[in-house]
């Protein structure tokens, strides 16, 4: 299991399909309680730049037709 808290990388929307994969992991019951953790904080990441990207994308657009 990678430690996510000293993990360096470059995030890109598409890596954040690996939510899926933990989510996964977390209904299967394939984790054990020492893992849990660092899963719920690496999903936790992902959720935040998933956020964070929508909402830029949003104000992008929104721009572009304010002003057309």
């Amino acid at each position: 299991m990678q430690n996510y808290l000293y993990m360096e990388e470059k995030l890109s929307y598409k890596s954040a399909f690996e939510l899926q994969g933990i989510l996964n992991k977390i209904e299967s019951g394939d984790i054990g309680i020492d893992e849990l953790g660092q899963h719920i904080k690496r999903a936790n990441e992902l959720v935040q730049y998933c956020k964070n990207s929508l909402r830029n994308i949003e104000e992008d657009i929104n721009n572009t037709f304010q002003e057309n």
